[in-house]
């Protein structure tokens, strides 16, 4: 089933069983780019330092891991195999309301200390986006849109938890760029990061 921007998907809906879905996004560009997410309570603000991304605690198979909750694999570096972040959502801590999913590009010529030249997102064409349930391996929907903004991180997506279960939107919100952060530092300022 394809989706459109804006449109609310109601996992319960779409299955009961769907206990834990995996989400893989994937992009036609030659840019190394990051999935991450964030777990967000009922002000959208961050539960502790609850965003998974590259750079994660490692679980038992290596990969970054939030907690019992959250997975992510992959690091795709040339926009050839996509990243896929897997989400337990019957483990989900109750008081996270909201999980945002990001796309960001990190600039590594910034972080070494260098001249900031920025690349920006608005040369990716198409993000596909294809939501499973984790358990049955059934497709549930896909989204694909694309980036016209000169931004370093846009939110793909948004889960929010009600009645019992969780809605999924997918929206491609730009996130104001800070020329001096990168594509998380910007996901932080999403989410109301206070260090």
């Amino acid at each position: 089933m394809k989706v459109k921007k804006g449109e609310g998907i109601n996992l319960k809906k779409k299955g009961s069983d769907t206990k834990a879905i995996r989400i893989e996004v994937n992009w036609k560009s030659k840019l190394d780019l990051d999935v991450s997410a964030g777990f967000l309570d009922k002000n959208y603000n961050l539960i502790d330092t609850n965003v998974l991304f590259y750079n994660s605690p490692k679980n038992k198979d290596g990969h970054p891991s939030l907690g019992n909750f959250g997975v992510l694999s992959g690091d795709d570096r040339d926009g050839g195999e996509g990243e896929v972040i897997i989400v337990f959502l019957d483990e989900v801590p109750i008081d996270v309301k909201y999980i945002t999913l990001y796309l960001t590009l990190y600039d590594s010529d910034f972080d070494t200390g260098k001249s900031f030249k920025p690349i920006f997102l608005d040369s990716i064409n198409d993000v596909d986006v294809t939501v499973y349930n984790q358990s049955t391996k059934d497709k549930l929907f896909e989204f694909t849109g694309c980036i016209n903004d000169k931004v370093l991180a846009i939110n793909v997506a948004k889960l929010k938890r009600i009645d019992g279960g969780w809605d999924m939107e997918f929206n491609m919100e730009p996130l104001p760029t800070n020329k001096k952060s990168n594509g998380l530092e910007n996901v932080l300022d999403h989410c109301n990061y206070k260090e």
